[in-house]
């Protein structure tokens, strides 16, 4: 059974909320290091988004900052596509690139609908922060900080199609199922939620 634990963030503490077990931008790498050590990892996944044939979540490039994008899905190999899920241990997931190491990350923040998500340096902050429901024959994400869902823009099919946070809809471009890309290659991944 998990406990969960609360966290008071005051005047004193708002400048990091690494007093509160969440790295930030000023925590020192070594921190970052031990608590990304004491995390359990899912194994490799492709994000295998349900509204239209073949497309996974990918990323634009390699670079922090870079926009998510859906892609067909070319092989279990590529690297780009493949994520783990990291157990943040407080009903909450976060969603690293194997490539690069960085997180699904919703941009500045926003919690507007139609704010971009993109990868960025894993601090675990609540806007890096998942929520795993099923829905349907999949799963939805939703951003902690704000609510929404990973979703497709316009409900696109087509290859570099804008990935971004919107109101939940429970729609199927907003439902990802996770699929093995290693162990037994190409079968559905469940996470304990």
């Amino acid at each position: 059974m998990r406990t969960l634990s609360l966290c008071l963030i005051t005047a004193a503490t708002v400048a990091t909320t690494a007093a509160c077990g969440v790295p930030s931008e000023d925590t020192p790498p070594e921190q970052i290091a031990a608590r990304e050590a004491s995390l359990s990892y899912s194994p490799p996944v492709l994000l295998k988004l349900q509204h239209a044939t073949s497309r996974v979540v990918g990323v634009a490039g390699h670079d922090r900052g870079d926009n998510v994008w859906q892609e067909r899905q070319n092989s279990y190999r590529d690297i780009d596509q493949r994520w783990q899920l990291v157990d943040l241990e407080n009903g909450y997931f976060a969603v690293r690139n194997v490539d690069t190491g960085w997180c699904l990350d919703v941009a500045g923040s926003s919690t507007a609908n139609s704010a971009n998500i993109l990868q960025w340096t894993c601090y675990y902050t609540t806007n890096q922060q998942w929520q795993i429901q099923v829905n349907g024959s999949g799963y939805l994400l939703r951003a902690r900080h704000s609510s929404k869902c990973l979703d497709v823009q316009g409900s696109s099919s087509s290859t570099g199609a804008n990935i971004l946070q919107y109101t939940c809809y429970y729609t199927s471009n907003q439902r990802v199922k996770f699929i093995r890309t290693s162990g037994v290659v190409g079968s559905e991944y469940h996470p304990s939620i």
